[in-house]
């Protein structure tokens, strides 16, 4: 029998609706200290993902943001097992591959469509890039 565990490091950080409405399972990025808001691009390091949210906060309340290890993330499209994670125009995942594209993860499991959850790993933390050698 699976056990099944989203374990990961969490920040807490303070929600903003700056670029639309905050979304359980979304991709969020940082916009000030300690603040995040929707993530709203993913090409070249433009409002990038930095992690996703666990919790549904209203503005100016508390946002807990997994920015390692597993968490679920909600689909923008068809994900598959293994593709390389990064953020629509509005927070949700899809699978990269244009060059120039931030990634935040890997896909552990598949999607077929968007708003279905998936599992994905986190620890790329938006540092690299579809084409990128570094």
């Amino acid at each position: 029998m699976a056990l099944e565990q989203d374990l990961g490091l969490d920040l807490s950080m303070t929600a903003s609706t700056a670029g639309g409405a905050l979304e359980q399972y979304g991709i969020v990025r940082s916009t000030a200290a300690d603040t995040i808001a929707l993530c709203t691009s993913s090409i070249n390091d433009v409002n990038r993902g930095m992690g996703i949210l666990q919790n549904d906060p209203a503005s100016g309340q508390a946002a807990t943001v997994r920015w390692l290890g597993k968490s679920k993330c909600v689909a923008g499209g068809t994900i598959n097992i293994g593709d390389l994670v990064t953020s629509t125009t509005v927070g949700r995942a899809l699978a990269a591959g244009t060059t120039g594209q931030s990634v935040i993860g890997t896909a552990n499991s598949a999607t077929t469509a968007a708003g279905q959850l998936f599992d994905v790993f986190l620890g790329i933390g938006g540092r690299a890039f579809v084409g990128s050698t570094s």
